[in-house]
């Protein structure tokens, strides 16, 4: 069976999928997007690949805008336009698609559609809900009808697909109302990859190239928080936090990120002269474990407005790291709800500032407070990100799909509880 997967992003665990179903005869193709300005995986091929796996980066010869509306819908186009070239010339018997915008998932289900090909939403985010929700803000009148349309977009591809499979049950009901049959929806929650995040120690080559080493453990405690991170995540609450340690002399963040919202974060820290907030940019992939390792707690932060579409995976890379969460997610969230069944750390509402410093200094000023939630947190990890029980979910899903129907099954490979 021939097999076409697609991940805008080129997230690791994705790709951790991909290998681990081209080990079960297939003959796999993973395509992502080599110009997004965002953390990607390790996208190089690997001696041990299987025979039948390759990985091909889909370039138009341009960046991704991610903010600059008019060139981002411009660069999507040409995106979906060379994906369907590559998935045409690969000839796939099944099609599986995740992280796509709107204006290229919706010619990709076209395409799907009129050559036969089944396939497969493996949906992680709501990008036309999200765009509607946050153009009819932006642009009141406009941005309403903006929205609606790719709102639809996806609505209507979202219903072509033979089968979806949704990281909460919360988007399974959402989808659901879109007028998808509950009977092709699966549940998966999202994991992260263990061999790629081993736990390092708080003194590293990473820490100690950013000038780190020396500081003790009770002296100074590090705040990490590495990822995307956009105004849907409120820098202001890190900026608070900054604040805070800067008053405080607890200790320092460190930023592993960039984007507009790290510039805004950047310009506030250094018009308020806060020598505790550091600004660093994305790092390297092969460094993350160091980078997750030189923390003593790892940060994560959604704005309410942005939990109904999206579910920070961060925290799950957090977890792999053996470190203490500070999140400020709201409570309905899966990935709140995850920290606390794993008792992984300190979870706030996004709400204020004054819950989130506080519940940062309950950590700083506990260095077995945060011990526990590390220790529970890489426990629960460990007992529930298993790649090979992923793996038989998944292709369940796609040798179903290739077979002319969906598993019957409702749920596949949910993870069991700690």
């Amino acid at each position: 069976m021939r097999v076409f997967f697609h991940e805008f992003a080129g997230h690791s665990f994705l790709l951790q999928l991909s290998r681990e179903l081209a080990q079960r005869d297939l003959v796999l193709r993973h395509a992502y997007s080599a110009e997004l300005d965002t953390p990607q995986g390790d996208m190089s091929p690997r001696e041990d690949d299987p025979e039948g796996f390759s990985i091909h980066a889909v370039r138009v010869g341009g960046f991704h805008k991610k903010h600059q509306l008019l060139k981002r819908f411009a660069f999507e186009r040409s995106y979906a336009r060379e994906l369907i070239r590559q998935a045409e010339a690969f000839g796939p018997d099944v099609l599986v698609t995740a992280q796509a915008p709107s204006l290229v998932l919706s010619p990709l289900a076209n395409w799907a559609k009129a050559r036969g090909v089944p396939w497969v939403n493996y949906v992680q985010d709501l990008y036309g809900y999200a765009a509607h929700r946050v153009l009819r803000k932006k642009l009141p009148v406009v941005g309403e009808a903006v929205g609606r349309y790719f709102l639809g977009l996806d609505k209507a591809a979202y219903r072509q697909a033979d089968a979806s499979i949704v990281i909460t049950d919360d988007f399974r009901r959402m989808i659901g109302g879109w007028g998808v049959d509950d009977a092709t929806i699966h549940t998966l929650p999202n994991w992260a990859p263990l061999e790629h995040l081993p736990q390092r120690s708080r003194e590293n080559a990473w820490s100690a190239k950013q000038g780190l080493a020396g500081e003790s453990t009770d002296g100074v405690v590090r705040f990490v928080y590495s990822g995307t991170l956009s105004m849907k995540h409120n820098p202001a609450l890190l900026l608070a936090l900054g604040e805070w340690l800067q008053e405080s002399g607890a200790g320092v963040l460190l930023v592993s990120s960039q984007g507009a919202a790290v510039d805004w974060l950047r310009a506030q820290a250094e018009a308020k002269r806060l020598s505790t907030i550091r600004c660093l940019g994305f790092q390297p992939y092969p460094e993350l474990p160091d980078v997750l390792g030189a923390a003593d707690v790892l940060v994560a932060v959604l704005e309410p407005d942005a939990s109904a579409f999206s579910v920070p995976s961060k925290v799950l890379s957090y977890f792999c790291a053996g470190r203490a969460l500070l999140a400020a997610i709201p409570a309905e969230n899966l990935a709140a709800k995850t920290i606390l069944q794993a008792g992984a750390g300190e979870v706030v509402e996004p709400s204020g500032a004054e819950a989130f410093v506080a519940a940062a200094k309950r950590l700083a000023d506990s260095a077995t407070a945060r011990q526990t939630a590390a220790d529970s947190g890489r426990a629960y990890a460990e007992a529930t990100f298993d790649i090979h029980r992923i793996g038989d979910g998944v292709e369940s899903i796609l040798r179903g799909v290739a077979g002319g129907a969906a598993s019957a099954s409702a749920e596949v490979a949910s993870p069991k509880s700690a």
